[in-house]
Formats: structure tokens, C-alpha cells, sequence
């Protein structure tokens, strides 16, 4: 992600016409962009490599912040940095303009980063591991496929070449021809290098074959739908939405690299910083012989034979029917059956409504009633009319889950207190649930008591270790003590399915390279969902009386054509109906699959043909320089921005420069321009402080209104401004202004003060 380019290009748009008969003739006093960075965080340190600066928080007010852990990502993320560095800057055949600043924090839980070359390169990293619902689960060491993808885009948006590097030199990191190209492009490099150069990566993930198979399945894999959403900036109401940039550019990448060497995409990129802005074809033809829309074509013909095997071969092997039980939106996940039987509880994303959590009655097939939420990582009944589960808060500075009760008879829902973190969770009964909390670097697997409204962590019965995911856990009274079975991902090791027994002791019983969406136990067997031949299919696990799994019991029960994603069970009777959702080329669906056969049997032959592993990748962590954070040399400027234009009677020169420190809490902006029409400059200056809340601005700025020869206003304001937030929507501003305004017609002076 590369979020602040787009608004730097606006802010030179804004300058290249400052001025009109008539009008003000002035430059942006201010302009900034909101710190990422809460003002809960203190003490912050700052690690330094050969090509970066990786500043952290040292302490927190956040009860989930653990300083040592933080540490360690910092440590760790300075390898894989200068790792990505090593071997991106031979891959894109480029180095950054300036050393790399890395911010990484922890106010989320929703994984992601972003990168922009401008005042300076830049990369803020959010330190949580991906939910097992996001397109970018399926990885083998998040952190680091986080700092290749980030990285490629600062290379890929700092090289220069030709007619840019004089540019560059004048006017700084402003200068980024690349990040004109489309955004498919932008994002399908970074992409095609995080999976390029890692053993997983989106670009070897079961759901990207998954979204590929099932459109040529559904015949829509054709070049005129998937083209015209590929080269649209941002789609907010066509499946796959937010993700459209990223997987189908690398659709794109990764077909050029195979056909035409795996150094192409880089040569493309470094080819393309020296061309003249929106012809993005002309390098894709210098080192392919072929256009843009012709290399697309021949990618989906390749694409429509490779995924009609893999379609003929689960076909012959008897594909596994579902029977649709919703059919609406974007997104239907988290089937959640109640203990009766008679409500089926869903989350569904649809852009022509707000998302909810929809209660369908399965005697009428009706849906009764809904509650609305933002996103919900899981689902579970209390009892026969009240679910639990969470939902996304935003507060100043954070980005949560939090807890919530909802009446299905009453329609009413209630929020938990104490509940901040609570990414998924198994009911034990309606007064005690057990829960996966997130922290710093690490989960906590807690037996937690509902009461009042509020939750009470009663015993950490488990802690991941640093990085790991833990997700779906299932819980089990057993006289004293619990038994508890959850799925666990480490970096740079497989998935595994985990049981800790009543007395605490640790029993991997699956272990798996693919990824593990989902399970449910049932009296003697666990049903999962695996992905062991690149297709998310369930399996049956036999276990013995002491919990252990039997040797040669692991059967698979479907052969999906699109692949399961959650499982819950359909008949609580006889184990062999199952609710999945399961993918369509327009999004998420749930629906019913019988597993009466004993086997199903496992395509056969079928390989997946993808990119090879670069290199091995690099763990050990050397000694590093830490010292305390000082933004100073970061905000000295780092690019202006010219202008130029002509107006009546005259024209008018000026720049402007922005600058900031790592965190982007102090930011400043400078402009100045010369109106030849008034023989007086005009200026603008600002500072603001985002510290703490609330935020603090500084301004001044001198402005002329020329209305004819002779004719002059001129106008000096500086203001202080307080803004206080009360939340992420509403804030109150208040401050000062001081204005001196002068009126110079025909030589006659007239000054007024307010």
C-alpha cells in the first residue's frame, strides 16, 4: 500500500493554477497527513542497519503492550529488511533515493503496511499476523513478506532513469514516474516479489487458485470483466473489491516472469521510471514485444487451459455438490448453528446494505432478524436465542475487536467490556467462553467468565510464541480442568491442529504445509478443513479415548470444486452434513454438503506450476545499534514541488516543500511564490504537532487579491489551532487568529486591524 503518493500529486495539482483575475493569490498555508502513530505510545528507540532506521515504541498505556516483544519484531524486521534490500535492489536493478525510515506499532489488529517515498521513503508495518480469513493468510512468515512487499514499493517508486534523475536531483523524492503507472501495476510488483521471493506469498495461496479455477468454472474467466476491473484504481462495488489490484496485477507479473525470465518485471520497472508518464505499455513491449491488453489475453489463455485440467480432474473424481443456502453480497462466512438446530447465525458483507450478522430461521428458510456489525472473525450461540461474537471498533489511535451480545428474540445487542482483543472464541457454556486474545508479538489462549456484561480472564492456559497465530479455539469441560483444541501457525513452520489435554499438556494431533481455515469436534472425530493439494477440502480425524488421533484415520470427506472456508456442522445427529462457505467468481456463500462416502479419493497427477523460491531465507538476528528516537533529521526538506503559471496581466513563480519526522507527528509545510502583477511575494508556513491529543497547528501566511492595476489587497493571518477528538468521526476545533489586512487603491493606504 502506498497511500500518501495519490495526495502529494493532489497537492501539486492544487499548486499549478494558484491564482486568477480577481481571486487570492495564494499557496496551501497547511497541509498534513494524520499520524498512524497513538499518543499512548512513549520511550521510542530506534535500530540502526546499513540502509535503515526502525523506530518502535518503548512503552505504552496499552495493557496489551509487552516492550520486549516489540523489540524483538523491531529486531527481526531489521533482517528481513536488509535482506529484502540485498535482493530486491539486484531484482529491480535500483536503491532508494535516501536511507528507508520504519515505523512499526501495534494500535490494530488487522495485519497490513504501507510505503511512500514522500517528504521521505517511509514504511509503517502493523505488528499482528494476518486473521485466517484475509487473502494474505496463507503466508510462511508474515513479517517478512510484509517487509518485501513494502520494500519493492519504495524501490519501485524511487527509481529513476533518463530524463528523471536530473529531476530528481532538482526536485527530490517528489519525483516518482512510477507511481503514475496503474495501480494494478504498483501493487502486482509488490505482490509478484513478496511471493517471488518467499516459499508462500498471495501468489502461491489456495485462494488465489481458488478464485481462478472457480471463475473459469462458472466461465467467467474472459479478458473484457477481469481487464476493465484490473485497470481501475479502486473498486468498491465489484467482487473481489479491495483485492483487485493486488491479485490480478500479479496474475500479469507472474505471467511475464514465466514466459519471458523471471528478471523481467524488474527490467520493466526500471525501464518504466524513464518514460513519459501514462504510457505504461510502451516497457511491457520493449521487453515482451507485446501490450499491455495482448500479454493480459494471453495470460487468461494459458490460465483457461491450466485451470480446465485441474477442473476435469476433480470432476472425474467425483466433485462433492453444494446445495446454496445464501445468495447475496459480497461476503457469507462464520456459519453458526444454534444448539437446537432451528437459527443458523451468518456474517454477510454486501455493498448495497450495511454489514450485518443475519439470523435465518431454517424450518421457514427466512431470515427473522439481524444486528449490524463491521467485521466479526467469529460467531457462536450462548444459548438458543442470544450469539456472541465481535466486532471492529475504532477509537482514536486503535483499531480493535471487542465482544458483543445480541438477543435474537429481544433484537438487542449489548457490548462486553473488557473484551478489547478478542480476535476468536469457543463457547464452554452461557457464563464462560474460552478466547484468543492478541498482544504484542504474541496470543493468549485464556478460559474467560461472562458476567454482568463484562469478561474476566480467569487462566491464560496457553501463550503462542513470538509471531505465531493461534485461531479457532474449541473448548471441553472435563471435571477439574478443560480440554482445548485450536489451530496454531508459526513462522517459517507448518500449520498445526493443537490439543491441550486437561492437564495442560500439549498434543499436536495434524500437521499440515497448507493452511487450516477450520474445524469442529464431534464426540469421537474432528472434521477439518485442509488444503494439502492446493484445494480447501474437509477431512475427518479419528481419535481414540484418550484424545489421541488414531494412525491411517485421517479420511477426506469432499471433492470441492471451489473449496471450503468455514465449516460447522448441519446435523448435530449423524456427523455427515456439513455448512461450508464456499467460493462463486462473485464472492463468498455458504451452503450444505452430505459426506456419506466413506473416501473421497485425491486428484490425481495434478501439480501446481509455480514461481521457484528464490533463495533461502535468513532468520539469525546480528547485534544492532539501538539508540533513542530523534525525528530531526528526517524533517530536513526532502523535495519541493514547483510552479508556474500565467494570469491576466502577468504570471505567477512559486514551490512549496513538506516535511516531516518518521512518525509524522511534526509536520510542516513552506510555499512562497512571486506575483509579478503585485512585485510582492506571497508566503504560507505551518507547523503541526500530533504528540498527543489533542493536536496542535501553528500557521501563517501572506496572500495578495489583485483586482486591477492599482488595485491591491493584501492579507497576513497566523492562527493557533487546538483540536480535540472525540472519537474517529467528530472532533472540536478551537484556536486564535490574528488578521492585518491592507488596501492599497490609487496610492491611497488604508490599514485595518482585527
Amino acid at each position: 500500500m502506498h497511500i500518501l503518493w495519490g495526495l502529494f500529486l493532489t497537492v501539486a495539482s492544487a499548486l499549478g493554477n494558484p491564482g486568477a483575475s480577481g481571486d487570492y493569490t495564494t499557496f496551501p498555508a497547511s497541509y498534513g497527513v494524520g499520524t498512524v502513530v497513538p499518543s499512548r505510545y512513549s520511550n521510542f528507540k530506534t535500530i540502526v542497519t546499513e540502509h535503515f532506521d526502525i523506530h518502535y515504541p518503548g512503552a505504552s498505556k496499552e495493557k496489551f503492550f509487552v516492550s520486549k516483544n516489540m523489540e524483538m519484531i523491531a529486531r527481526l524486521s531489521a533482517v528481513y529488511l536488509e535482506e529484502a534490500f540485498e535482493k530486491l535492489t539486484k531484482e529491480l536493478k535500483s536503491k532508494p533515493y535516501l536511507r528507508v525510515q520504519i515505523v512499526i506499532v501495534d494500535n490494530t489488529d488487522f495485519h497490513n503496511g504501507f510505503a511512500t517515498p514522500v517528504p521521505q521513503n517511509t514504511i509503517y508495518i502493523y505488528a499482528v499476523p494476518p486473521m485466517v480469513y484475509m487473502t494474505i493468510s496463507e503466508y510462511d512468515n508474515w513479517l517478512r513478506e510484509t517487509a518485501f512487499h513494502e520494500l519493492t514499493h519504495i524501490i519501485n517508486l524511487s527509481t529513476t532513469r533518463g530524463y528523471t534523475v536530473p529531476l530528481r536531483a532538482i526536485f527530490g523524492t517528489v519525483v516518482a514516474i512510477n507511481g503514475l503507472s496503474p495501480l494494478n501495476f504498483i501493487e502486482g510488483d509488490a505482490v509478484f516479489e513478496e511471493t517471488n521471493m518467499s516459499k508462500k506469498g498471495r501468489g502461491r495461496s489456495t485462494f488465489l487458485h481458488t478464485m481462478m479455477r472457480t471463475t473459469a468454472y462458472e466461465k467467467t474467466l474472459n479478458s473484457d470483466s477481469l481487464y476493465s476491473l484490473s485497470i481501475t484504481p479502486y473498486i468498491l462495488d465489484k467482487w473481489p473489491v479491495g483485492n483487485v489490484p493486488y491479485l490480478y496485477g500479479y496474475l500479469l507479473m507472474e505471467h511475464v516472469a514465466k514466459k519471458y525470465g523471471l528478471d523481467t518485471p524488474g527490467n520493466i520497472s526500471k525501464h518504466n521510471a524513464g518514460v513519459i508518464p501514462y504510457y505504461p505499455s510502451f516497457s511491457f513491449e520493449k521487453f515482451t514485444g507485446k501490450s499491455v491488453p495482448a500479454l493480459w489475453e494471453e495470460m487468461l489463455e494459458e490460465k483457461r487451459k491450466f485451470y480446465a485440467k485441474w477442473i476435469d480432474d476433480i470432476s472425474k473424481n467425483g466433485e462433492t455438490k453444494v446445495e446454496p443456502k445464501t445468495n447475496a453480497g459480497f461476503i457469507n462466512m462464520e456459519p453458526a448453528l444454534s444448539p437446537d438446530g432451528k437459527l443458523l447465525a451468518y456474517y454477510l458483507n454486501d455493498p448495497n446494505k450495511n454489514n450485518q450478522i443475519v439470523i435465518l430461521d431454517l424450518e421457514k428458510n427466512k431470515q427473522i432478524n439481524y444486528v449490524k456489525t463491521d467485521y466479526a472473525s467469529f460467531i457462536k450461540w450462548l444459548d438458543n436465542q442470544t450469539i456472541i461474537y465481535n466486532d471492529e471498533t475504532s477509537d482514536v489511535g486503535s483499531d480493535y475487536y471487542t465482544v458483543e451480545t445480541f438477543d435474537v428474540t429481544k433484537w438487542k445487542s449489548k457490548s462486553i467490556s473488557n473484551s478489547e482483543r478478542v480476535l476468536y472464541a469457543g463457547v464452554i457454556n452461557k457464563d464462560e467462553i474460552c478466547t484468543v486474545r492478541a498482544k504484542t508479538g504474541k496470543m493468549d489462549l485464556n478460559i474467560e467468565k461472562l458476567v454482568g456484561g463484562k469478561l474476566f480472564v480467569q487462566k491464560t492456559v496457553y501463550s503462542s510464541q513470538y509471531l505465531s497465530r493461534l485461531s479457532n479455539p474449541f473448548c471441553i469441560k472435563k471435571d477439574s480442568g478443560y480440554e482445548i483444541y485450536f489451530v496454531e501457525k508459526e513462522i517459517d513452520k507448518k500449520e498445526h491442529l493443537v490439543k491441550l489435554d486437561k492437564d495442560g499438556n500439549r498434543i499436536i494431533l495434524h500437521e499440515t504445509t497448507g493452511s487450516i481455515k477450520g474445524f469442529i469436534v464431534n464426540k469421537d472425530n474432528i472434521v477439518f478443513i485442509d488444503d494439502p493439494d492446493e484445494v480447501f477440502n474437509l477431512y475427518r480425524m479419528k481419535l481414540s479415548s484418550d484424545g489421541t488421533v488414531l494412525p491411517d484415520k485421517i479420511e477426506k470427506l469432499t471433492n470441492l470444486m471451489s473449496g471450503a472456508f468455514d465449516v460447522e456442522t448441519a446435523d448435530r445427529d449423524d456427523n455427515k452434513s456439513f455448512y461450508i462457505t464456499y467460493y462463486t467468481s462473485g464472492g463468498f456463500r455458504i451452503g450444505t454438503v452430505q459426506t456419506e462416502k466413506e473416501e473421497q479419493k485425491n486428484p490425481e497427477n495434478f501439480t501446481v506450476d509455480n514461481l521457484p523460491v528464490r533463495d533461502e531465507q535468513k532468520n539469525n538476528i546480528p547485534q544492532m545499534e539501538r539508540k533513542s528516537y530523534s525525528g530531526l533529521k528526517a524533517m530536513v526538506p526532502k523535495t519541493w514541488i514547483p510552479s508556474f503559471s500565467f494570469v491576466d496581466a502577468g504570471y505567477i513563480i512559486g514551490a512549496i516543500t513538506y516535511g516531516s519526522d518518521s512518525l509524522f507527528r511534526h509536520q510542516y509545510l513552506l510555499s512562497g511564490a512571486y506575483d509579478s502583477r503585485t512585485k510582492k511575494p506571497v508566503f504560507g508556513a505551518t507547523y503541526s504537532e500530533q504528540s498527543f491529543y489533542p493536536t496542535y497547528s501553528i500557521s501563517a501566511y501572506h496572500e495578495n487579491t489583485w483586482i486591477s492595476d492599482g488595485q491591491i489587497i493584501q492579507e497576513f493571518k497566523a492562527s493557533l489551532d487546538v483540536s480535540v477528538p472525540l472519537n474517529t468521526h467528530w472532533f472540536i476545533l478551537t484556536g486564535l487568529t490574528y488578521d492585518y489586512r491592507t488596501l492599497d487603491f490609487l496610492s491611497e493606504r488604508t490599514k485595518r486591524n482585527g
